[in-house]
């Protein structure tokens, strides 16, 4: 049988027709929360997302190879509609919130009971949730959450006048990004003139170390659906710094450094992968058996 999503009540809408609903919030350790809270919390409002009739995937997600910055700025102004968690006032969270607002789109903003409200998006209603991830409290979150999702959506759509934040302070020219298609050929090109920028920014960070030190990729395995790889290629950069994301693309993720890394170093860079991985794996079987919150196993990915 086809899976579909819950609609309580409505008609029951099948997953491949599903529109995208972006999620936006921490992904590693911050405030004392691990990284196993929030992918109980990405749970959570994955289930509540689809409930409401959405695809639920992180802004970082997409199903085309290429630069995950790019790909985040993308899914910010095409998803119909985002979630954001701001528990915690991540940085990088509160920076992509900033670009979607500045988009004028759709977007529900929650947090958690224990994170203050933050001035420039305070008259935004923020829908709340027990730190402590109560399981009452969290279903009825979930029912909000998936009410004010389903609403606003439907109001955005019929209401021309609609704005999520910018038209509330005057007449502004929303940004836009502009789109064009282009051959195979002409995307591989301009993907190679990426790279080349990137590392010509690496040699221009590096002023004052050797002149001799030469900039190396290195391609390490990482077996692991593309919605999962942004979460662990943070975590490895903030584990061995040395390295610098070049590209992630089908199951290998390149990574530059400058000089010749030891041995010992890159075989301890893919045995941390490679655990990253077999947690993914383990927290997926987990999720399957139907936790309301999702399942992860400890954190025991430190650089040993």
């Amino acid at each position: 049988m086809a899976d579909q999503a819950p609609t309580n009540g409505d008609a029951v809408t099948p997953l491949a027709a599903r529109s995208k609903c972006g999620i936006i919030m921490p992904i590693s350790e911050i405030d004392g929360l691990s990284e196993k809270h929030w992918v109980e919390v990405l749970s959570i409002l994955s289930a509540a997302i689809e409930d409401a009739g959405f695809e639920a995937t992180l802004v970082s997600t997409t199903d085309e190879v290429g630069i995950i910055q790019q790909t985040i700025i993308q899914n910010l102004y095409d998803n119909p509609i985002v979630v954001c968690d701001v528990s915690a006032k991540n940085p990088n969270v509160m920076f992509e919130l900033g670009m979607r607002l500045a988009f004028d789109k759709p977007t529900v903003i929650v947090k958690d009971d224990k994170t203050s409200y933050s001035f420039d998006t305070s008259p935004i209603q923020h829908l709340s949730y027990p730190r402590d991830l109560h399981y009452h409290q969290i279903v009825e979150f979930k029912t909000k959450l998936s009410t004010k999702i389903k609403n606003t959506h439907k109001r955005a759509q019929s209401d021309p006048d609609y704005t999520t934040f910018l038209k509330h302070f005057g007449e502004f020219v929303v940004a836009k990004i502009d789109r064009k298609e282009v051959s195979s050929q002409e995307f591989i090109i301009e993907e190679l003139k990426s790279i080349k920028r990137g590392m010509t920014r690496l040699e221009r960070s590096t002023v004052g170390k050797s002149s001799s030190s030469s900039i190396i990729i290195y391609i390490f395995d990482l077996d692991v659906p593309h919605r999962e790889t942004f979460k662990i290629i943070e975590s490895t950069a903030r584990h061995f710094p040395e390295l610098h994301l070049v590209k992630w693309d089908d199951g290998k993720l390149a990574m530059s450094a400058f000089g010749e890394l030891p041995v010992e170093r890159l075989n301890k860079v893919q045995a941390y992968l490679d655990r990253k991985a077999a947690q993914y794996q383990t927290a997926k079987s987990g999720s399957q058996d139907g936790d309301i919150a999702g399942q992860a196993i400890p954190d025991t990915t430190g650089d040993e």
